[in-house]
């Protein structure tokens, strides 16, 4: 997982967690049942399928100089 911004190591209690739980955390299945959730949903489900190893980097923001 790629992001482009700065990234709050934190859960949604603001405890610090480690790159790993945050994707895990992100992978977690949203509750409701509109289509963009279960579109959503189905592409996490499909993650967590073919990719049952996962582990996540955190990756240094570059800057100019």
């Amino acid at each position: 997982m790629v992001r482009d911004f700065t990234l709050m190591l934190q859960d949604k209690n603001g405890n610090k967690i480690n790159s790993k739980e945050y994707l895990e955390n992100a992978l977690e299945l949203q509750k409701g049942s509109s289509d963009a959730i279960e579109n959503k949903n189905k592409i996490r489900r499909h993650l967590k399928h073919f990719f049952q190893e996962r582990d996540c980097e955190l990756m240094v923001r570059p800057t100019e100089r």
